[in-house]
């Protein structure tokens, strides 16, 4: 070993900050070299994915995207940019559902017109 930490691991540190070597191996395993941010970055990512798709597929994949995106949200330590990716993904969702409603009760709406006009 060289001496230097990986980015991202924490280490118990000796009185002044110094890293304990003797400590070194009880760091948090469930969290890998980046600190656990690429589990989170995934799910975010994923939720992002599902937003879009959500905008084009009547809004099914929205729904599925925000369950996703609250977790990623929830996971994040608040420190990493992975939060603004995951909120983006739960607006992202919830716009597709809003418009996607919107539309069917727009569409409900004008069918309901179109059958009762001759009756108005």
């Amino acid at each position: 070993m060289s001496g230097t930490t990986p980015p991202g691991v924490r280490y118990p540190t000796l009185a002044g900050g110094a890293p304990n070597p003797v400590h070194a191996a009880e760091a948090d395993p469930s969290q890998g070299l980046d600190g656990g941010a690429t589990d989170t970055r995934g799910m975010a990512v994923a939720a992002l994915l599902l937003g879009v798709l959500g905008l084009f597929l009547f809004g099914f994949p929205s729904i599925l995207g925000l369950i996703v995106g609250h977790v990623a949200r929830g996971r994040d330590d608040r420190r990493s940019g992975d939060r603004r990716i995951a909120i983006a993904a739960l607006v992202l969702c919830y716009a597709g559902i809003a418009v996607w409603a919107a539309a069917g009760v727009a569409a409900l709406g004008i069918s309901v017109m179109r059958g009762t006009a001759g009756y108005l």
